[in-house]
This record gives C-alpha cells, structure tokens and sequence, in this order.
C-alpha cells in the first residue's frame, strides 16, 4: 500500500477515536444511601418554613444529640452511608453503558436549631461530614455555631473534635452565674502556641482540664467558661502530655456574679545542653493576665459551651 495512503488511513482512525473520546461521557447515580445532604436540607427547610415549635421537631427529627434548654440550641447528628455509581458510556465498541461501582462513604449528617423564647424555630442549618477520610462540619445559626474537624496531627487522640459554641455577646448577656464567679479563658493570635494543645486546669481540680487551641482556625479560638466558687483560685498552663515541660501558673481572686478574663501568651522554649547538643531541652513559659474587661483582640470570639459529649457551662 503507497506510503501517503496508509499515512491517511492512519489519521483517518485517529480522528475517529478523537471523535469517540469526545462524545463519551460518564456520569454518577446514586444506588443506596440511609442520609444525603439533599435530605437534611429538605427536614432543616420544613422545620423553618412552617415555622415548627420544638415539640414538632422533635416528633419530626427524633431526640437531639446535643441540647440545652438554658441557650435554647439543639444538634441532631444522623449516622448512615452512601454509594453511588459511575456509569461510562461511549461510541466504540458499543454505545453501552458500564456502571462501576464506587467505594461506600460513611456520612454523619448534623442539623442545628435555635429557638426563640416562645419556643419557635429561629434559625436551622446543615452539614455532612464524611470522618475520617474528610471530617468537615460547620455549621452557624444567629449566635451559635457547631464544629468538626480533625484533631492536631500530634493530639493523644484521632477521635474528630466537636464543639458547639456561643457569640461572646450573649454570653455576657446571658452567660453569668449569680452564685458563682464566671472565668472566661482565652488565647489571642499565637498565645497559645506550642509543638501540642495547651491544657489548662483550674486549682488542683483535674475535672476542669480543657485543651486550648485546638479547635481555632484563622489566629482566633473559642473563649473556654470556668465557673469556680467565688475566692481565691490558681490558673495552671501546661502542654498536653508533657508534665516535664514545665507550667505557667497565676492566682486571680473573684467574687459572685462577676466576669473576669484570663489571657494566657505561652510559649516553649528550647535549649540545647552541652552535655547533648543534639537532645533540646523544652520548657513552658510565659505569662496570665488577669482583665475584668474583653481584651479587644478576642471580643469577636465565640464562646465554647460543649465539646466531646462534655458540657463546659450549664445545659
């Protein structure tokens, strides 16, 4: 065969393929699922349209996983999982479809509702999150706000943090204790930086152990609420897991009913011996003060009220 005409041919086919390429496709479907985003935002929708008193949503979504009825906030946290299928299709060698199977994704679906006082849905919002492989979760409703995300990659635990959170402003509106003085403990930019989460404890009372910083995005983190008796008490700073590294500690005095902030700047410092240059030795250092006033670096702060099924203020 002459050489330009098998040279033809050759591009003749090429094309054909290019074409064939081009007019294939692929497209997804769903072939099970027990929770879709598409469903938690059609349950948030009708609990807003209507609107719903709390009795009506509770007979429609179920017990809340997450609810006080002092800041009048539920999250309703819903486990299930979803697979979908990819399903090709092209001209050669037949216009067949051919459906592929997807790996299943273990979903958790959360919905976050407000209420007002009369007990009417204020305000719903959602979120799925699909932990581990890609745990993200951020949901906000006027001043509240709940949150997933991965843990440090050198936290003590891989479990996902969870926290639900209250606007700075109605906390200090709503938030004080009349019988007991109300701490409010936070770290302003790097404040709190360190290799690991900084705890902070109050007294000798290990009950009252919170990690700093770990759930902050963006130079900002959740103001952590103490409530001792009111008197003397003592603030210890320490890092996670690392009792030899030392502590930052200061005593404060406070009275009934009153608010009062405490700003840890901490940092580790690391020292090289000369006895093992290559070993650094690390220490905890830096300071606590002590404000009767919001610091202005974290007045747009939230304030944390739950994390990890623990409640750190009243329900």
């Amino acid at each position: 065969m002459p050489a330009p005409l098998l040279a033809a041919l050759r591009r003749g086919r090429v094309l054909v393929l290019a074409l064939a390429g081009a007019l294939a496709g692929c497209f997804t479907v769903t072939s099970s699922s027990s929770v879709t985003p598409k469903e938690l935002t059609a349950q948030a929708h009708a609990a807003l349209a209507t609107p719903m008193r709390q009795a009506e949503v509770h007979e429609r979504l179920g017990e809340p996983w997450i609810s006080s009825d002092r800041w009048r906030v539920e999250v309703y946290r819903k486990t299930g999982n979803y697979r979908e299928l990819l399903v090709t299709f092209g001209l050669l060698p037949f216009p067949l479809p051919a459906p592929i199977p997807l790996p299943k994704e273990d979903l958790t679906g959360y919905i976050l509702v407000s209420y007002s006082a009369a007990g009417v849905v204020e305000g719903v919002d959602t979120a799925v999150s699909k932990y581990p492989q890609a745990p993200l979760a951020h949901l906000q409703v006027g001043d509240f706000a709940f949150m997933e995300k991965e843990p440090p990659a050198d936290s003590r635990t891989r479990t996902a943090l969870q926290a639900l959170i209250v606007s700075h402003e109605r906390f200090a509106a709503t938030g004080r204790r009349t019988d007991a003085c109300t701490v409010l403990v936070g770290c302003a930019q790097m404040g709190c930086g360190s290799s690991a989460p900084i705890d902070i404890q109050l007294d000798d009372d290990a009950s009252t152990k919170v990690p700093m910083g770990a759930l902050g995005s963006g130079g900002r983190f959740p103001l952590v609420p103490l409530t001792p008796e009111p008197g003397a008490h003592t603030l210890h700073v320490s890092v996670q897991g690392k009792a030899d590294w030392g502590e930052v500690s200061t005593s404060f005095t406070c009275a009934a009913s009153e608010l009062q902030y405490l700003m840890p700047a901490v940092r580790v410092l690391r020292t090289h011996r000369r006895e093992n240059l290559f070993w650094p030795q690390s220490r905890l250092e830096g300071t606590v003060q002590v404000q009767n006033t919001v610091p202005a670096e974290i007045e747009l702060s939230g304030v944390l009220l739950w994390t990890n099924g623990r409640w750190l203020d009243e329900r």
